[in-house]
């Protein structure tokens, strides 16, 4: 059929030839039929299809009239997007894809990773686009197809949602069809990406530093966590390598860091023993050498390890320096049962994060990046807080 305009029009029912319009936008808006690479022979489309030739090229002159293939020579080029989407409004949004909301925290303190979420959407909002939050946890399905063939503006993955089947299938989908994604953290699945991260390596080496500068001699290392098992996360590397460097410059020991195997806790744990498990690896560190400061991966673990220092005769903050990291003290709640604050942290700034991520995404979009994957660090600040007297 053909209009008054001489495009070419298919039947409005759900005839064949919809039903493979349909299959063909959704194959391109997935990657199944990349961006600025040629259809395969009619034929053999026809046949996967299980349609008439005739019936395929109607399809196709559709699918050429709206923007999404072009004829070179003897080829068609995929090359959208449909051009009736230009004035969509998710073309201008921004799709946000964020952690389940037991992984970002609930607190009032900035150190939670929802506040990345915060400044993302008042970075979204500064440059005149839309967000739309999805929860992969909650994507299913043909969902994700859905997502490519709207074509949003862009999308940013925060880092629970990468380590997520669902998550790395979208984002995936939208490299294959030349939807820019920006992602946070430094996970593997991100290193053919745009990404933005905390310096992890600045962040320890001011701790390692501002420690030093109070004397301290022996900082010992306690890095424990939920990753799984057999892996070690990049930030710690990153964290090992600014405490190195701090101690290389003052000409200092370093102690080997302490990593007990990965282990994630349920609800029926008792305070007492994550106390305990704790003591236990540090144990031979403290009663054996001169440790006069831990370095902990996280504020939330500081009530466990000022605990086992006090069961292994230690007096946290004064025999024994305590400093975390990620700044959520005030939220941790196990403050209860153990409020020995650590005595400085580090604040990546999630805000700022946030905005630096929208930031790297415009600029992708503007043509201003060259064509490589950009890798963009946040300088964090170390904060020193002022603990509650030892008792």
């Amino acid at each position: 059929m053909i209009d008054d305009s001489g495009a070419t029009v298919l039947p409005t029912n759900d005839s064949p030839g919809v039903r493979i319009l349909r299959t063909l936008r959704r194959w391109i808006g997935e990657g199944r039929l990349p961006l600025g690479e040629s259809l395969p022979p009619e034929n053999v489309v026809a046949a996967e299809l299980g349609v008439a030739r005739a019936t395929l090229r109607v399809a196709l002159k559709r699918l050429e009239d709206e923007g999404l293939l072009e004829i070179r020579g003897r080829r068609r080029i995929v090359t959208g997007p449909a051009k009736s989407s230009e004035g969509k409004l998710v073309s201008q949004t921004v799709a946000l894809l964020v952690d389940p909301p037991g992984t970002v925290g609930a607190g009032h303190q900035q150190g939670w990773e929802r506040y990345i979420q915060v400044g993302i959407s008042d970075a979204v909002r500064a440059a005149g686009m839309h967000s739309l939050m999805l929860q992969t946890d909650l994507v299913a399905g043909d969902q994700v197809h859905r997502l490519i063939a709207e074509r949003p503006r862009g999308v940013i993955a925060l880092r629970h949602a990468v380590e997520s089947a669902v998550g790395r299938e979208i984002i995936v989908a939208c490299r294959r069809a030349g939807i820019a994604v920006v992602g946070y953290g430094d996970a593997q699945e991100l290193s053919e990406f745009d990404t933005v991260a905390s310096d992890h390596c600045s962040g320890s080496y001011q701790l390692s530093r501002w420690l030093l500068g109070r004397g301290r001699k022996s900082i010992l290392r306690y890095w424990h966590g939920a990753w799984p098992i057999g892996t070690r996360p990049g930030w710690l590397a990153q964290r090992d390598r600014g405490f190195e460097r701090a101690h290389a410059e003052s000409k200092a020991q370093v102690l080997a860091a302490v990593e007990p195997p990965p282990k994630a806790w349920d609800g029926n744990t008792t305070f007492d023993e994550r106390v305990r498990f704790v003591a236990g690896y540090l144990a031979e560190h403290l009663m054996r050498s001169s440790v006069d400061a831990i370095m902990v991966a996280s504020d939330g673990l500081v009530p466990f390890v000022a605990a086992a220092c006090r069961l292994l005769g230690k007096t946290p903050n004064r025999d024994i320096d305590l400093v975390g990291y990620d700044n959520y003290w005030i939220d941790v709640a196990e403050r209860s049962q153990e409020n020995t604050a650590p005595l400085a942290t580090i604040d990546k700034g999630n805000v700022g994060i946030g905005h630096a991520l929208v930031e790297l995404l415009t600029s992708r979009l503007a043509g201003t990046l060259p064509p490589e994957p950009q890798h963009r660090l946040v300088e964090p600040r170390l904060i020193a807080l002022e603990p509650p007297a030892a008792t």
